[in-house]
Order: C-alpha cells, then sequence, then structure tokens
C-alpha cells in the first residue's frame, strides 16, 4: 500500500499537469483570436509603407519579396463591367498588387466612385472609362483613351455580362441578341482590341474572360438559355486564342 504522503504528491503533479494545459489551452485560443487582427494590421501596414513620398512629392514604392514575385507595379490593367459585383473585387485586387486600373462599364457616376475608391485605398493610378461593350465603337474609345491615359494595356479582365432568365423559347429574339452581343460578342471585340494595344506594348499581356459553370452543363433548376450558350461560346473561343496568340506571348 502507498504511503499517503505519496498519494498527495501525486494528485498535486496531475493537479499542476491540468493546470499547465488549462494555460496552454487559453493561451493557443487568445493567439486564434488576435491573429486575424495581428494580420490586419500587417496588411494596413503593409499599404501604409506601400509608396513613400519624399519632399518634392515624388513617389518612391517600397518593394517587398512577395511583390517581387506576384506584385503588378507597372502593369495597365482593364476590368469591365466594373461597377459592381465581382468586377469591382478583380478590381480592387489587381490595385492591391499595384497595378494602374481602368474600370470600364455603362454607369459612368459608379466607376467614377469605384476608380476614385481604388485609388484612395491602393495609391495606385485609376481611370473611370463609361463603355458599352456591345457598341464597338464604344469599346474602341475606351481603350483608345486607356492607352493615351495609362500608357497601354497589360491585363484584361472581361467580365461584363448579361444573364437573363425564362423558359428558352421566351429568351428569344431579344434576351437572345442581347445576351450574345455583350458575353460573347462584346467580349471577343475587347480581347481583339487589347492584344492590339499589348502587341504594341511589345511585352505580351494576359487575358483573363469570365465563364460559368453553365457553359459546360444545362440546369432544370436555372433557365439561362442565352446566357449557358454564350459562356460555352467564351471558354472555346478563350482556348482558340490562347492557341493564336501564344506566339505573342499573349495568353
Amino acid at each position: 500500500m502507498e504511503p499517503p504522503h505519496h498519494g498527495a504528491d501525486r494528485a498535486a503533479a496531475v493537479g499542476g499537469r491540468r493546470k499547465r494545459l488549462v494555460a496552454r489551452d487559453r493561451d493557443a485560443r487568445r493567439a486564434a483570436r488576435d491573429r486575424p487582427r495581428a494580420l490586419l494590421a500587417r496588411r494596413d501596414l503593409c499599404r501604409r509603407r506601400r509608396r513613400r513620398h519624399t519632399a518634392d512629392g515624388e513617389r518612391h514604392p517600397e518593394v517587398t519579396e512577395l511583390e517581387k514575385l506576384f506584385g503588378l507595379r507597372g502593369r495597365v490593367a482593364v476590368v469591365t463591367g466594373a461597377s459592381a459585383g465581382l468586377g469591382v473585387e478583380f478590381a480592387d485586387a489587381l490595385a492591391s498588387a499595384g497595378a494602374s486600373v481602368a474600370v470600364l462599364a455603362r454607369r459612368r457616376e459608379r466607376v467614377e466612385t469605384v476608380a476614385a475608391e481604388l485609388a484612395q485605398r491602393h495609391g495606385v493610378d485609376t481611370l473611370a472609362v463609361e463603355a458599352d461593350v456591345s457598341d464597338p465603337e464604344s469599346s474602341r474609345r475606351a481603350f483608345e483613351r486607356i492607352g493615351r491615359d495609362l500608357g497601354g494595356v497589360d491585363i484584361l479582365v472581361n467580365n461584363a455580362g448579361l444573364a437573363p432568365t425564362g423558359r428558352a423559347e421566351k429568351q428569344w429574339p431579344e434576351a437572345w441578341r442581347q445576351t450574345i452581343d455583350v458575353n460573347l460578342t462584346g467580349l471577343f471585340h475587347c480581347c481583339l482590341l487589347a492584344a492590339e494595344a499589348m502587341r504594341r506594348g511589345g511585352r505580351g499581356g494576359r487575358i483573363i474572360n469570365i465563364s460559368s459553370i453553365f457553359g459546360k452543363l444545362g440546369s432544370s433548376l436555372f433557365r439561362v438559355a442565352a446566357y449557358s450558350a454564350s459562356k460555352g461560346g467564351v471558354e472555346t473561343l478563350t482556348r482558340q486564342l490562347a492557341v493564336e496568340w501564344a506566339a505573342d506571348a499573349i495568353t
């Protein structure tokens, strides 16, 4: 039989171990809770340090190792359909990486607001462009202005799109025509205009065409015949252009 004081020592040891485990668990929970705050604080600090100003107002970028690998300083990006939703998020991501961004959409006041917010938040050059991608002349003028004001085009994100719903037979002809004009024909024309600018720049570029799962399959729940057809066209067109323009470093 174990002496009484040995049992007390064992109980004390177990109790001490339990307290240490509880303390360790508490510290881990506290660290997990504080980590998002620390990350946000570090992100804000990086943004504040992104550009320094000398006495004469000249801006000097501070380039981190991460920015050397993934940064887009000196590049010009164009985002269509950038007045709301995903278009704004795409533009914000590009601006956060240091790119100059042209936000393009039909709603002039909205793109002006988006462009101003991006410039203030990320300290990059932005340009608000009112344009309708279904109108070839409107798109041509938009890209001419972007080239003149921002110096060229390195990245195009074709995001503008329509998605009318309803039975297939009800989408002919008006909804079908409008959807194809914006989602496919307008997208193709923007690709052509961007590729022309990229060739003039002499360093190639990147074209990102936004598609959808509905470009691959049908749905009895969502009746989007025109939208599905347009996105299926976007996917095959994108593959074809990538093959044709690879020699120009446009992919």
